[in-house]
């Protein structure tokens, strides 16, 4: 499952002349960036310049979108647990065992 939350505040750190986010709040919650993954320039939004952060955050893998002409942050937070993805297979079985 992915959620979407627009309006981000990020805060960034100053590292030889750039700005490299290091951790960001999103509902209260405040997520500390454990690793950035990539880092992508191109199109955010339909026809929106702006930079893409792939980033690695407790556990989970997060989209940080910044937007060029409006500059706000928009964040999507990648949820692999919500599916069940560790016990899918396990679950199956046990369907399959109920059919006969």
């Amino acid at each position: 499952m992915r959620r979407k939350y627009g309006n981000a505040k990020v805060d960034l750190v100053k590292i030889k002349g750039k700005y490299i986010p290091c951790a960001f709040h999103v509902e209260k919650e405040v997520f500390i960036i454990e690793e950035i993954l990539s880092i992508r320039k191109g199109m955010v939004k339909c026809g929106t310049p702006g930079l893409r952060y792939f980033v690695k955050t407790q556990g989970k893998e997060t989209e940080l979108l910044f937007d060029n002409t409006e500059k706000s942050w928009t964040v999507i937070i990648h949820d692999p647990q919500v599916y069940g993805e560790t016990d899918g297979p396990q679950r199956v079985l046990e369907e399959l065992k109920y059919l006969n």
